[in-house]
């Protein structure tokens, strides 16, 4: 323990286990927690203004979430800089702890580095497995999502179908599938940057820039598109 008033320089390991988040979450008048059995174990060193974790670890069910670096003492401050690990047998479960039913099932892993900026989050370095998918991703993640979003994606898969759950009325069509490319999503346009695509037997590519609100009718779009009908 620091001596400092602040109790700043204090590094302390902690460990719990429990048959329920959610108990513990209220205890803390903390709301949303799922209500199933956990462990976590770590260290921290309390900083001016953040925590300092290292090879920390939460698992809840099957899920297992580690992470090492710096949480902001303020909610998503700025001062937060994380390398962070997800995985579980199946996301649809993990879904399910957050009371969501739309999400693919499987096995799934991600892990990359997670910064914050003023009202968005910067993410770098991340890839993982999704529905039998890899993917990239790297950019800003705005608070307001449809309004400061700027990020690069690649996602390629065996099948495009296990993701129907997102969309269950479009019509997914089947087999392999590729994407690949930049989306901005600003308070005045969107963008659509080297986006490649491939699915169903054809391929393609866009490039465009749509000022908003759509209903204007201004900007570009260049679309090219080669298939078998």
């Amino acid at each position: 323990l620091s001596p400092k008033a602040d109790w700043q320089g204090t590094r302390l390991s902690f460990e719990a286990a429990g048959p329920s988040l959610a108990r513990v979450g209220r205890a803390a008048d903390f709301a949303g927690l799922p209500d199933a059995q956990f462990s976590a174990a770590g260290e921290f060193e309390l900083q001016a203004a953040s925590l300092d974790f290292r090879d920390s670890m939460l698992k809840v069910a099957d899920n297992a979430f580690a992470w090492s670096g710096q949480v902001g003492k303020a909610p998503l401050g700025r001062d937060t800089d994380l390398r962070f690990s997800l995985k579980g047998q199946n996301l649809r479960d993990l879904a399910a702890l957050a009371g969501r039913s739309d999400l693919p099932g499987g096995p799934y892993q991600v892990q990359g580095r997670l910064r914050r900026l003023p009202a968005a989050s910067r993410f770098d370095e991340v890839r993982g497995q999704l529905a039998g998918a890899s993917f990239t991703l790297r950019g800003r993640v705005g608070d307001r999502f449809m309004r400061d979003t700027d990020i690069v994606v690649a996602v390629e898969g065996p099948r495009l179908a296990a993701f129907a759950t997102l969309l269950p009325a479009w019509p997914w069509p089947a087999g392999a599938f590729r994407l690949e490319g930049g989306l901005l999503l600003g308070a005045q346009r969107i963008e659509l940057r080297k986006l490649r695509f491939a699915a169903g037997g054809a391929n393609g590519r866009v490039d465009a820039s749509l000022a908003l609100p759509l209903e204007t009718v201004r900007g570009r779009f260049d679309l090219q598109v080669q298939g078998p009908d």
